[in-house]
């Protein structure tokens, strides 16, 4: 029996185990049984003809819920052949080579019957050294098993995560990091204290900065850990920088199953570009609403100094210029020169006035030059005479751009900020949309006041052809048209002022020709008269010439005769000089 207790190695008596036909091992003593039953693990004999000698108490109690699954009943198994019962453990052809070779023994494996998991030991048993079968013992770490899966599976979704993590314990101290926040870690390695491969066993604080730790009341003002409740509870959303890239973390602390604290996980991501789609998504938002502005504030402005003006306004309220400048084109001197301005100086104003930029010259000049927007970060391009008075002045931060009628530059728009912008394509292509949308409003605006003079000159040429017209109507026709020119007006002018001349010319024609027929008609008149006086010194001579009474009365008739053809022709001039004022008349209505 000390044998037995000391040595895992049990001599047992084959033969009287194989005459138990099914009883409860009488082979085996019953103080070995006694000291089986007290093991704390399962334990199961089988003597060398390879038939189950004893099955203790804790092996029963173990296999008894998993019955349901076995090639026997419990209450069959000593006696019976143990190779079926090996069935259950898989390869039955490797529990046989123990008995062919016991040099074998004693080794271990793992199995699971069912749900259950157990570590397996087989132990030769020899008598006087002789093989005299094996003991089968196993202890079952079905939940330890389920544990040590359940963390596998827990420790590989923290190795593939894409989400960054890192734990520490209820110190603080960094205990594991994910090799997420590893890969990310090494890309802002030349910006932390500590490399990443080397936080494990750093405190938490440390990748944050004192006060931003401060702030998320993961340290208190001493600088160490907070511990007390009422600042852990606000551990929370916290972003800080780390370079050139900003980081989001969430602390939260982890609790056992029994409320103790145990550590704290921090989740983080790189939302440097998650926030500069964000900014950007803004400023779209704040240049479309500027744009919107200024396009309203453009359509109702009715002259070039009013769009200047309005635009300067907007723009420095919209984007947050501190002061901005007008330059008009002067083309008699082909310069630049200070139109507008808002936020600049009175004092600085006096000498702005008398400034000019020639083209390339400044900032402004530069814009004229190029004729597109021209972003400037330096205090150089202020002009020199202005430097020269105030030679502290810096502009950090200019944007301009030209303003254009057509294909020419008229004018120049500036903007400064005494604190450094730093304008993206989006802010900088806004720009060049306000600066397009002023060259629209401007051309539109010169556009009608070229066609309110046109409209204006146009009127004034009528006023000048009627006034002609009006006089020739009231029968003065020695007026001159006094508009000329190669446009419709002015050909009509001139159409009509020919017409009046040749009419003219017409009419004095016709009255030459009346005063002609009204001398011819005084003489005939007075020859008619004569011819009477005649014809009655004739009528009372008639009683002595006979003869000669016939033929003064021939020559009476053909003198009546004649006189009534020149009355016929008179009136057929008086007709013809009618329709002459008609046709007149028509001239004048056309």
């Amino acid at each position: 029996m000390t044998d037995l207790l000391a040595e895992p190695s049990v001599p047992l008596e084959p033969t009287a185990l194989v005459e138990t036909d099914g009883l409860p091992a009488p082979g085996v003593p019953a103080i070995v049984r006694h000291v089986l039953d007290g093991f704390p693990a399962s334990v199961l004999l089988a003597d060398s003809h390879q038939r189950v000698a004893y099955v203790n108490e804790k092996a029963l109690e173990d296999l008894r819920p998993l019955e349901a699954f076995l090639p026997l009943p419990l209450d069959q198994w000593v006696g019976a052949d143990v190779r079926p019962l090996f069935g259950l453990l898989g390869d039955v052809g490797r529990f046989e080579r123990v008995w062919g070779d016991p040099s074998l023994l004693p080794f271990e494996t793992v199995v699971e019957v069912g749900d259950e998991v157990a570590d397996l030991s087989i132990t030769g048993v020899t008598s006087d050294g002789q093989f005299g079968g094996v003991m089968l013992s196993w202890i079952k770490k079905t939940s330890q098993v389920r544990e040590q899966r359940k963390l596998a599976r827990v420790h590989a979704m923290l190795e593939n995560s894409p989400t960054k993590m890192m734990f520490a314990n209820a110190e603080g101290i960094i205990t594991y990091l994910n090799p997420a926040s590893l890969r990310a870690l090494e890309g802002l390695a030349e910006h932390i204290v500590v490399r990443p491969e080397e936080l494990v066993g750093v405190p938490l604080a440390m990748i944050y900065e004192e006060q931003d730790a401060q702030r998320a009341g993961l340290l208190d003002p001493q600088g160490t850990l907070a511990r007390s409740e009422e600042k852990l509870r606000k551990l929370s959303s916290l972003q800080h920088q780390i370079g050139p890239e900003t980081l989001d973390g969430t602390i939260t602390e982890m609790f056992d199953d029994e409320g103790h604290r145990i550590g704290f996980l921090l989740t983080w991501e790189i939302v440097t570009e998650k926030l500069q789609i964000e900014r950007d998504r803004e400023q779209a938002l704040a240049d479309t609403a500027a744009m919107n502005h200024v396009l309203g504030l453009l359509g109702a402005a009715t002259s070039v100094d009013e769009v200047i003006d309005r635009t300067l306004e907007a723009v420095c309220e919209k984007f947050q210029w501190d002061s901005g400048v007008a330059w008009r084109v002067d083309p008699e001197i082909e310069r630049l020169r200070m139109a507008h301005s808002l936020g600049v100086p009175e004092e600085m104003l006096v000498h702005f006035a008398d400034q000019t930029l020639a083209r390339g010259e400044g900032m402004g000049g530069k814009v004229w030059a190029s004729a597109g927007l021209l972003e400037v970060m330096e205090y150089t391009d202020i002009p020199a005479g202005v430097r020269k008075h105030w030679p502290e002045m810096k502009t950090p931060s200019a944007v301009g751009f030209p303003v254009r009628a057509g294909k020419d530059v008229v004018a120049v728009m500036e903007f400064f900020s005494g604190e450094r912008m730093l304008l993206n394509e989006q802010r900088l292509g806004t720009l060049r949309n306000i600066g397009d949308l002023v060259s629209q409003a401007v051309a539109r605006i010169q556009r009608d006041e070229a066609e309110r003079a046109a409209a204006a000159d146009l009127a004034s040429k009528v006023d000048l052809v009627l006034e002609v017209v009006r006089a020739a109507g009231e029968g003065d026709l020695t007026r001159e048209m006094p508009v000329s020119g190669d446009d419709a007006i002015g050909e009509l002018a001139q159409g009509l002022g020919e017409v009046l001349r040749t009419l003219r010319g017409s009419l004095g024609d016709i009255g030459g020709t009346a005063d002609s027929l009204a001398v011819a008609a005084e003489q005939l008149s007075a020859l008619s008269q004569g011819m009477g006086e005649g014809a009655l010194l004739t009528s009372e001579r008639a009683g002595s010439a006979s003869g000669a009474s016939v033929q003064v009365s021939a020559s009476i008739q053909t003198v009546a005769t004649a006189a009534e053809e020149m009355t016929a022709s008179i009136r057929e001039i008086a007709k013809n000089a009618t329709e002459a004022a008609t046709v007149a008349t028509t001239a004048v209505g056309v």
